[in-house]
């Protein structure tokens, strides 16, 4: 079983991909561990998207099939609204002390004089609350410790303010800045771009959205804690509570 597909048409892309000098195979996983799909990539032009064949497991009635796809069939250009917003994100200040580095600097985590990143949290009205400083070696570590730290803090308030336990305050709420005169930026960006240039898998099916809601009833218990209200809403749209 496939999707509607000319079978001309498979051959022409498989015969593409053979013949392509940087071409690739990614493999996923399905239910079980077993293999879910499979797709054969390539890039006919290097700055361009992927040109891509995909072998998908799937079923209907029971019977099990595969669902088959190619760049003829579904798009994989990046989104250009999604693209303007990354791109913008890429424009660097001229000076390099607004990209963390500070010299005269101690690094909050082993001490070393001379900083390279800065991490700041800010309250509503955007004045900084906290700023933690850090060396190359340290950068890493800590701007990840931090930006966790403040994810779970925004989150658990907004656990708060959908659950009507508080109510919303003034102002845009706390904020947070990571500014580091490092390559990890440049590198989250190339990677989102590169990722933006991959063609998607099969979206789930609501058979696999629900047997995912099946699942996390069943493993609750397991967790510590009270169930987030975004995971609460998934079971609501997906998960059935018979």
């Amino acid at each position: 079983m496939s999707d509607r597909l000319d079978p001309r048409q498979f051959v022409r892309a498989l015969n593409a991909w053979a013949r392509a000098d940087g071409r690739g195979c990614r493999t996923s996983g399905g239910h079980g561990g077993l293999l879910g799909s499979i797709q054969f990539h390539w890039r006919p032009d290097p700055r361009g998207p992927e040109s891509f064949v995909t072998l998908e497991a799937t079923s209907a009635d029971g019977h099990p099939g595969i669902r088959v796809a190619t760049s003829e069939t579904r798009t994989s250009d990046p989104d250009p609204a999604k693209r303007e917003v990354m791109i913008r994100r890429m424009k660097a200040p001229d000076d390099s002390a607004k990209l963390g580095r500070e010299p005269d600097a101690p690094c909050e985590g082993c001490g070393v004089v001379g900083t390279i990143g800065r991490a700041t949290r800010t309250d509503a009205n955007g004045r900084p609350t906290e700023i933690h400083r850090f060396c190359r070696n340290c950068w890493p570590e800590q701007s990840a410790r931090y930006r966790a730290r403040w994810r779970e803090e925004d989150r658990l308030s907004l656990e708060r303010l959908m659950r009507g336990i508080d109510t919303p305050a003034a102002g845009a709420g706390p904020g947070m800045a990571f500014e580091a005169a490092t390559w990890h930026a440049v590198l989250d960006l190339v990677r989102e771009f590169e990722q933006s240039l991959r063609a998607p898998m099969s979206r789930p099916s609501i058979d696999d959205l629900a047997a995912f809601a099946v699942e996390i009833r069943r493993s609750a218990s397991l967790f510590d804690g009270e169930m987030p209200w975004e995971v609460e809403a998934f079971l609501q749209r997906y998960g059935s509570t018979s």
